[in-house]
């Protein structure tokens, strides 16, 4: 086989590869007010929060790399729909957000009847009372 041949080939195999169509990360959806519902071969279904921006449905569209079909929803609406897709879809996604959000850790302080939280301030006011 020649390299023109072969060469030939290569082109022709890389025009039908395409990168397969990642999910649109959680952060960035209810950041910018846009969730992917389905893709289809030739278009997909993005429901948009009102006041979602145009440049974040432009980057949606170049991300999915296809048209998009629009349906607008306010606040509440998108984010029960939102909430729904992303514990559906993956458990992981929901279990991080989660975890991103830490809850203080509080424990009784020796020196006091009642639970605070730990902190340099709160040892120091402590001490010195002592």
């Amino acid at each position: 086989m020649s390299t023109t041949a072969t060469d030939e080939a290569i082109l022709a195999a890389a025009g039908r590869v395409t990168d397969p169509v990642r999910p649109l990360p959680f952060a960035f959806a209810k950041r910018h007010g846009v969730l992917v519902r389905d893709i289809a071969e030739d278009s997909a279904d993005v429901v948009v929060r009102d006041g979602a921006s145009p440049l974040a449905l432009a980057e949606v569209r170049r991300h999915l790399r296809r048209p998009l079909k629009l349906e607008r929803v306010n606040l509440e609406r998108f984010d029960l729909l939102l909430r729904e897709a992303y514990e559906a879809g993956s458990g992981t996604t929901m279990d991080a957000m989660a975890g991103s959000r830490k809850k203080p850790t509080w424990r009784t302080s020796p020196r006091t009847s009642r639970n605070s939280p730990t902190c340099s301030r709160a040892r120091t006011k402590h001490r010195s009372s002592a």
